[in-house]
């Protein structure tokens, strides 16, 4: 019935009542509102924020806005997506550790996927996954996405054009794929036995075995005319 906005600009979320064809209102959030997920219940908007290193919890009844903080200086929080026991929630972020006194690339920049239980709210320290360790050096985890037992949890790396499958018991990558330029979404279909990525700077979809991510397809969706040099 509802339809949520994040309006990045204007650092609020706008709702849209999809039966009357209008705006409803405009919640103001805080700074940089990205990627928007509703619980199971229908009761919660869970909201990421690009630069606060915050997950933003609405109350669907009251309007009401929370922070749940998800680590100092993590940044770069594109996208939100609930684990299907419903009760946890999986950020892909950066976390950007300007304070060290010695800056190195390696130490500096950690790409890593946090959890959050949403309900209490509280910060799942133990289910957080370093993706650097737990598959090789990658760059932005943009968006997740998990498989029908809930058990792997996959990655897309928009700065460094792939695919992790991370077993959560183990915190621990089972398979890679490298897919197209700047990978943005995934989806799992319907069946469970297959994803389907979209990397935007390719102009295609990638379809990949949800078991090793083999590469099944590509479909070209668009021609994105620039040169190849620019688009990498």
């Amino acid at each position: 019935r509802l339809l949520f906005v994040a309006e990045s600009l204007n650092s609020t979320v706008a709702v849209w009542d999809v039966q009357s064809g209008q705006w409803m209102r405009r919640i103001r959030v805080g700074r940089e509102p990205r990627g928007l997920a509703v619980t199971q219940d229908g009761r919660w908007l869970l909201l990421t924020h690009l630069y606060l290193g915050k997950l933003s919890r609405i109350d669907l009844s009251t309007w009401e806005v929370e922070a749940i903080p998800i680590g100092e200086e993590s940044n770069l929080a594109q996208s939100v997506t609930l684990h299907p026991d419903g009760r946890s929630a999986y950020i892909p972020h950066v976390r950007a550790r300007h304070q060290l006194p010695t800056l190195q690339f390696d130490t500096t920049i950690l790409p890593l996927v946090t959890a959050v239980d949403w309900a209490r709210p509280a910060l799942l320290r133990e289910r957080a996954i370093s993706l650097d360790t737990a598959d090789r050096p990658v760059n932005f985890p943009y968006a997740v996405e998990f498989s029908s037992d809930g058990k792997l949890l996959y990655v897309v790396h928009s700065g460094s054009d792939g695919v992790s499958a991370v077993k959560l018991a183990s915190r621990r990558a089972v398979a890679h794929a490298d897919v197209g330029h700047n990978p943005r979404g995934i989806v799992l279909s319907p069946s469970g036995d297959r994803l389907f990525v979209d990397s935007a700077l390719s102009g295609e979809v990638c379809a990949l075995s949800a078991d090793n991510l083999a590469v099944e397809s590509k479909l070209t969706v668009t021609t994105i005319p620039l040169p190849v040099d620019v688009l990498r």
